[in-house]
């Protein structure tokens, strides 16, 4: 595998492990991995996780991995 697209998907994990950490808290716990991944079902679980910001979290949590990713490219493209 190429040496940009590695360093982008282990910069991009990171990226996405640190913003968890960093924004995954709501009202003093963390939100669980599966919320944030699985779509909302229903209106009622839609409305839930706009109260809750689940979804402002889910956001700022994927711009942190992609920011991670670009990162990893960049250093990628440093290296070689």
């Amino acid at each position: 595998m190429n040496t940009i697209v590695k360093l982008s998907l282990i910069f991009g994990l990171i990226g996405l492990v640190a913003g968890y950490l960093l924004f995954g808290r709501v009202g003093g716990s963390y939100i669980s991995p599966m919320e944030l991944i699985a779509p909302s079902s229903d209106l009622f679980s839609r409305l839930g996780r706009a109260v809750r910001g689940v979804e402002e979290v889910r956001r700022q949590v994927l711009i942190s991995g992609g920011v991670g990713a670009l990162a990893g490219a960049a250093v990628g493209f440093i290296r070689k």
